[in-house]
């Protein structure tokens, strides 16, 4: 089996495709919404930018339905909300989230994404001079092989 379309990408059955038992072409693959972390970034950053700017960014491998999770919390406490929201491409795609504590609060989203799409987060602190923590932007999902012809 040959890929079709860039190099082939390594298959561990139940498993995020990190070390090899077998090897499936990306054409054949397909993601859903699951258990396994498919991507992460989970450095907590600072950003201190009041509009909706980018601060982290993950290629997406394989077409599918990604469970998508970020945690945000403001710097220091103010009357402003602090943002975030997955974008796509560069262009808004999920839901914008607001937190205005002092404590992270996780936010979860299932979107659908095409092979070679960027998904992005972007933050905001909402007017304030203070700024906006973020961690832990993960990429949750099941990637199987589609044998299945007829069901």
């Amino acid at each position: 089996m040959s890929p079709v379309s860039g190099a082939p990408f390594v298959f561990t059955p139940g498993c995020v495709p990190e070390t090899s038992l077998t090897t499936v072409s990306s054409d054949r693959l397909r993601l859903a919404a699951g258990s396994g972390i498919i991507g992460r970034s989970d450095i907590e950053k600072l950003s201190s930018i009041v509009a909706l700017t980018k601060v982290k960014e993950i290629w997406c491998p394989v077409t599918g339905l990604y469970l998508i999770k970020f945690s945000i919390k403001e710097e220091v406490a103010d009357a402003y909300q602090h943002t975030g929201q997955i974008w796509k491409n560069g262009v808004a795609f999920g839901t914008l989230r607001t937190n205005n504590t002092l404590n992270y609060v996780e936010f979860s989203e299932s979107l659908n994404f095409a092979a070679d799409d960027l998904i992005q987060l972007y933050v905001g602190s909402g007017g304030a001079v203070n700024g906006t923590y973020l961690q832990n932007f993960r990429l949750w999902g099941y990637m199987s092989p589609a044998f299945v012809t007829l069901d």
